[in-house]
């Protein structure tokens, strides 16, 4: 999958029900193309189950 228009420092902060559908259609990386930054939380990647791409950024809410 390619996008027309790359990113443009555009973030997004994800959550559990995010990454389950996008996995279902095999669909993941739809996030890193879309967006420049891609954040969740340790609660959540514990709660997703499976391993998240080196590209998603993983750091506690503030």
């Amino acid at each position: 999958m390619t996008l027309t228009n790359p990113p443009e420092n555009k973030i997004v902060i994800t959550d559990t029900s995010c990454f389950i559908l996008l996995k279902k259609i095999n669909a993941l990386d739809i996030l890193h193309l879309s967006f420049t930054h891609v954040l969740t939380t340790p609660e959540i990647a514990e709660e997703y189950g499976y391993p998240l791409p080196v590209w998603i950024i993983i750091q506690p809410a503030n």
